[in-house]
């Protein structure tokens, strides 16, 4: 099948969940011939309302059915956005019928559902948390924390599972929300990428409360990186720096600073109203209605900074940690190694994914990562192909501010060719990936390797790679119009 074809074809976001899905089933086996079936590639499956008049039906889970009306609950999932969720109801004379699921598959609904209602409460609590506040979680949510040895003489908190130990001296709320996103990023990646050890070695991951104890940790340690977070095979630790907590306390400053700026304004409109009998001129009334205004426009701002960093904090987590998973559940003591590129590219993918109820959603495309990679061959400053596939694990290390340029370069190109290769090319889902990782483990030049997974020489194979990367959209698609 060629890429038009491919492009004609555009698949629905289930079928680019499986096809994900696939590739990391492909991964976790490897070692064998065959491929091992993937988990939870099921699409999601629903309470079908047909309509009168030929209108289109409503997937949903129906609630109650009287004799005049029907009570369900409608449900949207839509490529790397959230799912929306809300009641609605429908006149029984619009209803033409109502095929209803089968009990196993309703009971699946109805948990699927009950998950996402409770990671919703994470949410609103969290959302709390980026407007300054403190994270106040709903009741039976909060993860049970233990005291843990941190440092020379200091104290931290601990939270233990099976998969990962997360070890940290910040603040006891945001260890718990972190604790809440880890236990859905290793419930996912269990989920979609099975554990191939008898006894999955359990990696620690340590959260600092401030950048400063990073970098002194990291100096400890004799390394001399300047990323803010990495994965230490050594030691099986995922070792991670966070601003959040001084950020915090900030925003809690200038807030109580805002609530009695914001009282005193009010208070001053207030007298004015009441001076003026209501007819308070607008020269009066402006100036106050400005600071408000402003001090509203800062407060947004804040949180977009904190909303920001708690965001890339936890796309570090997810990054390092699926290297984490990679190595000591799946490919603990074994021959095979995933090279870097491909490594550093799928977990640039799953950084970024949604995760809901234990699943990974993904097939979207970073928009970040799309418009500088279509601005770097614009320039003509893509990295080229070759020099990917042939890249060490060195070359996607920051150790000085000049390698900066560099690793971006690799880093921006590995997710680009993983992006393809897994959701448009879909040849990472199929045996030649396991012939593929065989040859590199032979010593085969990775260039040839590369030729005998695509089944496309490498300048004709980096010719369409650019036209596709070129016509990328958001939502991974990328109408390529092929001569």
């Amino acid at each position: 099948m060629n890429r038009q074809q491919t492009a004609d074809r555009r698949q629905p976001e289930r079928w680019r969940t499986f096809v994900a899905l696939c590739l990391l089933a492909v991964l976790s086996a490897v070692s064998s011939a065959q491929t091992v079936p993937p988990l939870f590639t099921e699409e999601w499956k629903f309470d079908i309302i047909h309509r009168t008049q030929g209108r289109e039906p409503i997937p949903c889970l129906v609630i109650e059915q009287s004799a005049t009306t029907l009570h369900f609950k409608r449900v949207y999932r839509q490529t790397g956005k959230p799912t929306v969720i809300f009641l609605d109801h429908i006149p029984r004379s619009d209803v033409a019928r109502v095929e209803m699921l089968g009990p196993k598959e309703r009971e699946q609904l109805i948990t699927r559902l009950s998950t996402l209602k409770r990671e919703r409460g994470v949410l609103a609590a969290q959302l709390q948390l980026w407007k300054g506040g403190r994270l106040d979680l709903p009741a039976g949510e909060a993860p049970a924390l233990k005291p843990v040895p941190w440092g020379k003489d200091g104290k931290g908190l601990g939270y233990t599972s099976t998969y990962f130990s997360l070890h940290s001296d910040a603040r006891e709320d945001l260890v718990q929300l972190t604790a809440i996103h880890l236990e859905q990023v290793f419930t996912a990646y269990v989920r979609c990428l099975p554990p191939r050890v008898k006894e999955p070695r359990p990696t620690t991951i340590l959260m600092t409360r401030s950048l400063a104890e990073y970098n002194a940790l990291v100096k400890e340690r004799g390394y001399n990186l300047l990323n803010p977070a990495f994965y230490d095979p050594a030691r099986n630790q995922v070792v991670c720096g966070s601003d959040l907590e001084r950020l915090s306390q900030e925003l809690e400053r200038v807030k109580e600073h805002h609530e009695k700026m914001r009282a005193d304004l009010q208070m001053r409109r207030a007298d004015l109203i009441r001076i003026y009998n209501r007819q308070v001129p607008l020269e009066l009334l402006r100036p106050i209605d400005e600071a408000l205004r402003k001090i509203q426009q800062v407060e947004d701002k804040n949180k977009e900074v904190f909303k920001t960093s708690h965001s890339r904090l936890l796309q570090r987590l997810f990054h390092e940690s699926f290297h984490a998973y990679l190595a000591s559940s799946v490919f603990a003591n074994r021959k095979l190694v995933v090279p870097p590129w491909l490594n550093e590219g799928l977990a640039q993918i799953f950084e970024t994914a949604l995760f809901e109820g234990g699943e990974l959603r993904v097939g979207h495309a970073d928009p970040e990562r799309r418009r500088r990679v279509q601005a770097a061959l614009k320039k003509n400053e893509f990295l080229s192909l070759a020099t990917l596939l042939k890249a060490s694990p060195r070359q996607f290390q920051v150790a000085h501010v000049q390698d900066r340029q560099a690793s971006d370069r690799h880093y921006l190109a590995s997710w680009a060719l993983a992006f393809d290769l897994t959701f448009e090319r879909q040849v990472l889902g199929t045996p030649a990936l396991v012939k593929y990782l065989e040859a590199l483990q032979r010593g085969v030049d990775p260039l040839e390797a590369f030729r005998e997974l695509t089944g496309q020489g490498l300048s004709d194979f980096e010719k369409d790679f650019h036209r596709y990367l070129n016509k990328l959209q958001d939502d991974g698609t990328s109408p390529m119009a092929m001569k």
